[in-house]
């Protein structure tokens, strides 16, 4: 689904953490992230960060994202009131895309790099819509979107 764009008011806004991961005899990997989860103009809104999120009720946003099942899900985002800008992370996805392209591509004559391959190609495509995300972020505020006395 393409990227939009949605600015307003934030409204209702809410922090909790995601915690995901296994843990097997001792031996495992446990990560988190933190969604804020807020109203902008009255639309719901999601947005994960490893990092958190440095907005509040009545700070003016711009976030960029897609439509899913009624709540807008945030790729990136600009807190326009204080500037703080939370981009998309874009170089993992696409040293994970050519490090799979490098071992599956070979594998491929053994049937077991094709998994590999199209895994690889979903982490580049991925990182590419991150990047298109982070451009549309940075140009509305080539476009003036931000208020005078954000900047």
């Amino acid at each position: 689904m393409p990227a939009s764009t949605l600015q307003g008011t934030v409204s209702h806004y809410q922090q909790t953490t995601e915690t995901s991961g296994f843990i097997n005899q001792g031996q495992g990997q446990i990560s988190t992230a933190q969604v804020l989860v807020f109203r902008v103009n009255n639309k719901p809104v999601s947005f994960k960060s490893s990092g958190g999120g440095s907005i509040g009720n009545g700070d003016q946003v711009t976030v960029i994202g897609s439509d899913k099942e009624g709540t807008f899900q945030a790729t990136c985002m600009r807190n326009d009131s204080t500037g703080a800008v939370f981009y998309a992370l874009v170089t993992p996805q696409y040293v994970g895309g050519v490090a799979g392209l490098l071992l599956g591509i070979p594998l491929s004559f053994a049937l077991i790099g094709i998994p590999i391959v199209l895994l690889a190609a979903y982490l580049i495509y991925w990182g590419r819509n991150n990047a298109n995300a982070n451009k549309m972020l940075d140009a509305t505020r080539a476009m003036g979107a931000i208020p005078a006395h954000a900047t």
